[in-house]
Formats: structure tokens, sequence, C-alpha cells
């Protein structure tokens, strides 16, 4: 049975991110070449294991954040179900758990503000929530960051999404031509700032993309920037978590 905790599974997010950091800790900067272990020297220089890594680390990161069954085929409305994740099952990464992730793991990071746009509103709350106090997803949402977890939800007016230096963008995106929903994040390029430096933990790919024009919020239905990123190509449907010192 799914969990009926009505804050969405936030405190049981805390348990697996404490659980979660202490394994990447021990584990993040080992230098053995075990394939059952993730390390930041395998990535960098075995580029062959890039694709193996990002799966590994995706599947261990969405059993802390991803906590929301989204069902598309739902009548009259989509519906959102917050669940308990153990991995086995394929969960979206809510706004609320990357939030809380980032809160938990860097406390520091002060500028921790959620960004949407009125488009990324309406495509939320055309989800009807099943459990956790009901509603809509967006409401639902925006109540999880600001009066459980202490942030900013602020609505943008942005025509592309804009990158800031020492501050890192969490950007959600859909794959181009689906509703399939995912998450990459970005910072200001070091030292071209026409550019921002994209990680995208699909592929474990990081690249440098022009931000002029390519990150451009989706407006409506019809009108669906993409941007390719890699193999992949990317809407932007407005919603953004930025974090920065």
């Amino acid at each position: 049975m799914p969990s009926k905790n009505k804050d969405g599974n936030i405190e049981s997010q805390k348990v697996k991110m404490r659980n979660l950091n202490q394994i990447w800790r021990s584990t993040l900067y080992d230098v053995t070449t075990d394939p059952g272990r993730i390390n930041l020297w395998r990535l960098s220089h075995l580029i062959y294991h890039r694709l193996q890594i990002a799966e590994v680390v995706t599947t261990q990161t969405y059993k802390v954040s991803g906590n929301l069954e989204l069902d598309l085929t739902a009548s009259p409305n989509p519906t959102a179900l917050y669940k308990e994740n153990d991995g086995t099952v394929d969960l979206e990464n809510s706004p609320s758990g990357m939030v809380a992730v980032a809160k938990t793991l860097a406390p520091g990071l002060a500028k921790n503000i959620i960004y949407y746009t009125a488009f990324g509103k309406g495509l939320f709350n055309n989800f009807k929530v099943l459990n956790a106090a009901g509603g809509y997803l967006f409401n639902r949402e925006e109540d999880l960051i600001q009066n459980k977890l202490g942030k900013t939800v602020s609505l943008s007016t942005v025509t592309n999404i804009p990158f800031q230096t020492n501050q890192v963008n969490l950007i959600l995106v859909q794959y181009a031509g689906t509703n399939t929903m995912h998450w990459v994040a970005g910072t200001r390029h070091l030292t071209d700032t026409d550019k921002a430096m994209i990680y995208d933990p699909a592929t474990g790919d990081v690249l440098e993309i022009a931000t002029a024009g390519n990150f451009k919020p989706q407006t409506s239905p019809s009108a669906k920037p993409a941007t390719q990123i890699g193999p992949n190509s990317y809407e932007f449907p407005g919603i953004w978590i930025r974090l920065g010192a």
C-alpha cells in the first residue's frame, strides 16, 4: 500500500538522504576500479564507464528524491501519488524532493529558490493528488516547499532561464515530444559568460551549451522550444530550482 504520509514522505526522505550521504562520502572519491563502486576517478578517466556510472548514480539518487508516481492516462485528470521508493519502481523526482535533498546535504545554500512560470504551474496543477492531503500537484508542492521546508517559491516571467556564477540551477525538463519528466543541472561557464555548463544524470555528460535562446520555458501546449543536450532533446516546462551560497 502507498504511504499516506501527509507531508509527501519528507521525513522518510531525510533518513534516506543521511544514509546516502554517508555512502557517498565513503565511496565517491575512492579510486578503486571495482565496477560496483561509484567514484569520480572512474567518471573522469574511464569514459566507457560513464553511462554505467550515470545509471547507478541515478538509481541511488531516485531512491531518495524519487517519490512521485504520475499517471497521465487517468480520467478526467492525470493523477499524482506520493510513494515510498525502494529503487524497484520508476518514480519522478518531485520539486519538493529535490529541495529536501539540497537542504539536507547542503544546508549552507541560503538561496534555495524554486521558480515557476504560469505555464509550469498550470502543467503541474493538471495533476490531481491522490494522497498527501490531496488537491492539485503544484499547490501541494508549493505548500510542502514553503511550509514544511521553509524555502521560497517564486513566479518568474523570464523568456530564457538565466545562469549565474556561484549558483546552480536544477531544471525540470521533458524529453522532446513526450510527457516524461527529468532533471538536469547547470551553472554559468567559468570563463565564457555566454555559455552554461550542463550536467545530465541520464548520460553522465557535462556539456557546454550556449545560453542564448537554448533555455526557453514552454509557454503553451503547442509552443515547445527544445534544446539538444548530448544525445537527448529536452523541453523546459517552466520549473527550476536555484541553489546558491
